[in-house]
């Protein structure tokens, strides 16, 4: 019975260290700034001018991008242990200051009806 009880404590105080740990808060998207980005769709990444050969194509696998509409947010993070912020300043964490990153993410759209998710 002590064995069965020290067992329930263990697992009681496991959950409890799971509640406390929340997530960080995300803001909803306002979707204030969009602009048309290429993509690689063969490396699924979104590509900087640096990630384009000559000719205009992904440098890692040679395939040309497709161009698609990406929401664009201003984001912070900690270089060290990869705490995120929408503000900048310094990591609650390791109190380092945040890197400035900009984040871009595909917008697609819902259909209300059925729920199918497409790019247009």
């Amino acid at each position: 019975m002590k064995r069965l009880s020290v067992m329930l404590v263990a697992v009681l105080v496991g959950l409890a260290a799971q509640l406390l740990v929340a997530e960080p808060a995300r803001k909803e998207c306002d979707v204030a700034r969009v602009e048309d980005a290429p993509k690689c769709a063969k490396c699924d990444r979104f590509l900087d001018k640096e990630d384009l050969n000559d000719e205009g194509k992904c440098k890692k696998c040679g395939e040309k991008p497709l161009t698609v509409k990406a929401c664009v947010k201003v984001g912070y993070v900690c270089k060290e242990d990869g705490a995120e912020s929408f503000e900048p300043g310094t990591c609650p964490k390791c109190k380092n200051e945040l890197s400035r990153i900009t984040v871009k993410s595909e917008m697609l759209y819902k259909c209300q009806e059925c729920g199918s998710i497409a790019p247009k």
